[in-house]
């Protein structure tokens, strides 16, 4: 019934919702505290639970809404929210720790082994490097 070429039309025709960033990610943050622990893509799964809002919102709007919504859930619920230093925000399950210059130490490393089955993470207590096992080189 709706898709997005209507909802461009509406917006061309003036019918634009005109909500106020501020607005919008208190809309943002009261979804986000409802959802469950755990769940993935957050933003996706909150820009589609503001519904009609969410899809008449301009991109940048929403962008600009979800940076504050972030920043406002990490400082009002430090029990169930972490903001990476690359401004993601992480669920608080007890998965990351906090290191000491304020970074979170996440399983991104682990990802991107994973990926590469030829190649395996190595750790030591100073840095992490790749050494690919095919080729005995160390990245």
């Amino acid at each position: 019934m709706f898709d997005r070429r209507m909802f461009a039309q509406m917006k061309r025709a003036g019918m634009g919702v005109r909500l106020s960033k501020a607005k919008l990610s208190q809309a943002m943050l009261e979804i986000l505290i409802q959802l469950p622990v755990g769940t993935k893509d957050i933003k996706e799964t909150i820009v589609g639970h503001l519904g009609l809002l969410g899809q008449m919102s301009a991109t940048r709007d929403i962008n600009a809404a979800w940076n504050e919504t972030k920043k406002k859930a990490t400082r009002e619920y430090p029990e169930k929210f972490l903001l990476g230093h690359r401004g993601v925000l992480h669920w608080n399950d007890g998965s990351l720790k906090v290191l000491d210059n304020g970074r979170l130490e996440t399983f991104e490393l682990q990802l991107v082994a994973n990926r590469h089955a030829e190649r395996r993470l190595v750790l030591n207590h100073e840095n992490a490097f790749f050494h690919d096992l095919t080729s005995g080189k160390v990245s």
